[in-house]
């Protein structure tokens, strides 16, 4: 039986453009530095930016222009009807065509108080732009972030925003205590982390992209305030790992048979 617009075939997916592999470049520089109190201070800067990114796009959608009128009629015929192709459902085209940066500062300080405790706290300050975060929903916690209509040639940097993926904030506190005693209580490391959650960036592939006005002091001030007073809530996790060392003769019981 032949398609129509009343029986449209399903297309479901088709690739296209992929003749360029994804490439992800990256670059980092840090500095490390012993302080007062027998504290480590590193900071580092970590960026990368990636190209041919797998990417989705909806073909054979209703033109925008005669999007109001098919809401209006509200039914399967009208929205076939005017489709590009009235025997095709609507499908989905990929292609490497994606792109994606990642900036971001950590700032660690940790101290070992001798050898079975150690505290650190780390800081990162990120900014993550992309033009379409992701293609499928469960790899991304607020789901994908692509173009309801396609955008071509030079427009499709219009697609440049925020990932939905961006975290500008992140911050944790850690502690690792290494317990003494004998050799069956010796050498477990326990380790409770403090994660706050910070908002994530809300994002928008709109038509336009607005650059802040707001200066780089202004925005290191605020994101301080920010993270000190905020109210979000705190993540907590606890983690236990042995580093096993059975003494000679424990072993030897264990292992050996009975003579």
């Amino acid at each position: 039986m032949g398609s129509s617009a009343s029986n449209p075939y399903n297309v479901q997916i088709s690739f296209n453009n992929q003749s360029h592999m994804p490439l992800v470049q990256q670059w980092n520089i840090g500095v490390q530095r012993q302080l007062p109190l027998l504290l480590t201070l590193e900071v580092n800067y970590i960026g990368n930016h990636a190209l041919h990114l797998s990417y989705n796009l909806n073909e054979n959608v209703v033109p925008l222009a005669s999007a109001s009128a098919v809401g209006l009629a509200n039914t399967s015929l009208a929205t076939q009807n005017a489709s590009p192709f009235p025997n095709l459902k609507q499908f989905t085209v990929n292609s490497n065509i994606g792109s994606s940066d990642y900036n971001g500062l950590q700032v660690t300080v940790s101290r070992q108080f001798n050898s079975r405790l150690a505290v650190l706290s780390n800081y990162t300050y990120s900014k993550s732009l992309d033009d379409g975060s992701t293609i499928y929903n469960f790899s991304a916690p607020n789901g994908t972030a692509n173009s309801q209509y396609n955008v071509a040639g030079p427009n499709f940097i219009h697609d440049w925003a925020p990932s939905n993926i961006d975290v500008k904030h992140v911050l944790n506190l850690a502690m690792i205590y290494t317990t003494p005693g004998p050799w069956w209580l010796r050498n477990w490391h326990i380790s409770p982390v403090v994660v706050p959650i910070f908002p994530a960036a809300s994002f928008n592939r709109s038509a336009s992209r607005t650059e802040s006005s707001e200066s780089i002091p202004s925005k290191i001030s605020a994101a301080f305030a920010a993270l000190f007073d905020c109210k979000c809530p705190m993540r907590w996790k606890l983690s236990f790992s042995r580093t096993a060392q059975v003494p000679v003769s424990a072993a030897r019981n264990i292992f050996e048979p009975n003579s």
